[in-house]
């Protein structure tokens, strides 16, 4: 985030406000995976949205910020679905 904001020319965290906590989460919609090179998976940008909101919300408590430009904002969980493989017994001992 911190890189990101940089490259927008905001140094300071009281720059930051509901503008480009939107900006960063359309940059993170476009972003690609360093591993796969396809956009990064919905749950990633949750929990990327997520950790800044309770961030911003930690310079709040401590009074480095006086209004946390996240604290309306809701990030839903994402309803992607995971198909998962469950080896049998006899298939892990095979491993």
């Amino acid at each position: 985030f911190f890189c990101w904001l940089e490259t927008l020319q905001i140094h300071q965290l009281q720059g930051i406000t509901t503008v480009e906590i939107a900006k960063y989460y359309d940059y993170l919609l476009q972003r690609k995976s360093s591993r796969t090179g396809q956009n990064i998976k919905q749950k990633s940008i949750h929990d990327h949205m997520r950790n800044l909101q309770a961030y911003l919300g930690y310079l709040l408590e401590i009074g480095t910020i006086k209004v946390s430009p996240a604290s309306h904002l809701k990030f839903s969980y994402p309803n992607e679905k995971v198909e998962r493989i469950i080896f049998t017994q006899s298939e892990i001992q095979e491993l």
